[in-house]
């Protein structure tokens, strides 16, 4: 691919946001950009209506749709009317011919095959996206509720109808191909999978003295048992388990951190402090030095029950420690954890709903969280590259 060429990248979420899609913006874009790519990242402003329409963060240039301005009467119609803005969006943006577009959200992977601006799109699907919203829905009450029933249709047929006319798509997983295609009839041989990167030199194996005085600065012993889970706090991340897991385990040593926010965040603390964890369990919110975190612990743990794909999961090996995650069992559990933890070195694969299965996993892996964190690290090193990744791209697209 020549260098004038530019590389966009379509998504619903970036920076001030969290999470493993804006993390995956974020890397794929430096990626590039140390290739020396033209990159632009192009995102929604749906969280905070308050952000710059353009900016530039890292040398990457930021635009932002303005979804404002909907009346509350048409609200119900939120899904179309999005899609419809991000259309005129694309159909008047400066998107070349030649240039590679990559796309991780529905609406913009279904405006860019309307719009017919390029031939080089790849959508990329993060997930099924009504799958999400289902899980949300059962949670829901009153009107919320109703808006979910409402709004779940038009989900479904647009992430329906960007599946089926995109004429590449991809997503991070096999498992995630697989529930594409069968949830939307489509030939999983139409689908690719290509595995995202690592940043293994932010995320490394902490000496013994980083550890240590990681462990000062958050009033830990050096003994202590530390199990660290990195999540958004909502309802498919399946965390209210591990507050019962820590409540069953009879090792006061044992603790437990959350880094991460989401609107389950006070549900979880008063269950904690229902069982009296606080001085066992703490909620530390979200943090940008996040790799500090899996430095000074010993174990990573989230059984989660939907997943995209995992990020956190590469974050955690690359750092040495061994992960606790959920099988794949569709359709009560939907994860990649068993293409990532591929032996027992790497960590244990539980069902999310077994409190037994986690309260001994959690066990067994503080008897080898030493013993083979240099395996655990060389496997993501080996399978997990950001250039691999935007290679594999610009081949599906050359």
């Amino acid at each position: 691919m020549e260098n004038n060429m530019k590389i966009w990248i379509l998504s619903n979420a970036y920076k001030p946001e969290k999470g493993g899609l804006v993390s995956y913006c974020r890397y794929l874009a430096l990626c590039a950009k140390k290739k020396d790519k033209k990159v632009e990242i192009v995102v929604s402003n749906l969280k905070n209506k308050q952000l710059e329409a353009k900016e530039v963060l890292e040398g990457i240039n930021i635009s932002r749709i303005d979804y404002s301005g909907i009346p509350l009467i048409l609200s119900i119609f939120t899904p179309i009317i999005f899609y419809l803005k991000t259309l005129y969006y694309i159909k008047n943006s400066k998107i070349d011919s030649e240039d590679i577009v990559i796309s991780r959200y529905y609406s913009f992977a279904l405006a860019l095959e309307k719009s017919c601006k390029t031939k080089k799109h790849i959508f990329i699907a993060p997930l099924v996206a009504p799958e999400l919203h289902k899980i949300s829905v059962k949670k829901a009450k009153g009107i919320k509720k109703i808006y979910y029933y409402i709004i779940l249709p038009q989900i479904y047929l647009l992430d329906k109808l960007a599946m089926r006319k995109s004429r590449n798509l991809a997503t991070l997983s096999k498992s995630k191909r697989e529930e594409i295609a069968k949830y939307y009839n489509i030939d999983s041989k139409k689908v690719c999978v290509l595995p995202p990167g690592i940043d293994y030199e932010r995320f490394r194996i902490a000496t013994f003295k980083e550890k240590s005085d990681l462990r000062k600065v958050w009033n830990y012993d050096s003994d202590d048992k530390i199990m660290v889970c990195v999540s958004r706090l909502s309802s498919e991340k399946n965390l209210e388990i591990l507050i019962n897991a820590v409540d069953n385990i009879y090792d006061k040593k044992i603790k437990l951190i959350f880094i991460g926010d989401g609107d389950q965040k006070r549900v979880l603390q008063k269950i904690c402090s229902s069982k009296k964890l606080e001085n066992r369990i703490r909620f530390l919110g979200f943090k940008e030095n996040v790799e500090d975190f899996y430095k000074m612990s010993d174990v990573f743990i989230l059984p989660s029950k939907y997943e995209g794909f995992g990020h956190v999961y590469l974050e955690a090996l690359a750092s040495g420690l061994p992960c606790i995650a959920a099988r794949n069992n569709p359709p009560e559990s939907i994860t990649a954890s068993e293409e990532i933890i591929t032996n027992e070195k790497l960590g244990i694969i539980v069902n999310y709903n077994s409190l037994e299965e986690i309260v001994q996993a959690i066990s067994e892996s503080f008897k080898n969280s030493e013993k083979y964190k240099f395996d655990r690290r060389n496997h993501v090193i080996k399978n997990y590259s950001w250039e691999t990744h935007l290679e594999m791209i610009e081949r599906i697209l050359s």
